[in-house]
């Protein structure tokens, strides 16, 4: 009985040998594949030109959008609420956004309770859109929800009416999601890939503490927006409601 338990043993450890060297290959087939299809399109490129992000005391995941041949440099960027930004953040945020703007995406209740700090130079416009965390989250607020959209057609509205070098800054708590959203609509509207936009709403889940973004949700709804108005572009024409001349002043805006 014993010798026979042993045999079970040497079995169990076998296949269990086994199991971890085939993960272990496949995890390595994985990152090549990973690497194959990075240098192929570029993508390293784009994260690279992405990489300006700046240390703040009480700001997190701020981040500059930038897209080679797409977005210059200056003109947009992204963070979390402003509410706990310290002196030397305010100070930072003045001289970056210098005579800019800043889309605030927090609900009223939000605003009210942890209000933004004041920004010398800059102005700050509250937008509210409901907050979500999920795929279905996704959906129901950024495309169906009219009250919502609503919103981000006033935020765009406002963004074809500043001047062309006037920076932008977009948040909204975390700045994860109603802002991943939103930028990720500036980006295809200055005509960024798939890839491109994921590669940037991805990167919130390296700069946030106690939050985070999942690929599944943005790629559901940016397919619910597509699947309902035939494009992304339509989407803002149609769902959003935004005039074609303010989308011309948008692109004008970001291109370089």
């Amino acid at each position: 009985m014993k010798k026979f338990s042993r045999i079970l043993t040497g079995q169990k450890f076998f296949i269990l040998t086994i199991s971890a060297l085939f993960i272990f290959i496949f995890a390595i087939s994985a990152a090549k594949l990973f690497i194959w299809v990075d240098n192929k399109y570029g993508f390293s490129e784009t994260v690279k030109s992405f990489d300006k992000v700046r240390e703040f005391d009480g700001v997190q995941n701020f981040r500059e959008v930038i897209l080679p041949g797409k977005i210059r440099s200056g003109i947009l960027f992204r963070s979390s609420a402003l509410s706990m930004a310290s002196d030397d953040d305010a100070d930072k945020l003045s001289g970056i956004l210098a005579g800019g703007l800043i889309l605030d995406f927090r609900t009223k209740w939000e605003v009210n309770h942890a209000p933004d700090r004041e920004i010398d130079g800059v102005k700050d416009r509250n937008f509210p859109v409901r907050g979500v965390g999920d795929a279905a989250g996704y959906v129901d607020a950024f495309v169906m929800d009219p009250h919502d959209r609503k919103s981000f057609y006033f935020a765009l509205e406002h963004i074809a009416r500043t001047d062309r070098d006037a920076p932008i800054l977009i948040h909204c708590t975390f700045g994860k999601d109603r802002t991943g959203w939103m930028v990720a609509i500036l980006m295809y509207m200055a005509g960024a890939s798939d890839s491109q936009v994921m590669t940037e709403y991805l990167r919130s889940n390296h700069q946030i503490l106690g939050a985070r973004v999942d690929a599944e949700w943005l790629s559901t709804g940016i397919l619910s927006a597509r699947t309902r108005y035939g494009s992304i572009e339509n989407y803002v024409s149609e769902g959003l409601k935004l005039p074609e001349s303010d989308m011309k002043k948008i692109r004008e805006k970001l291109a370089p």
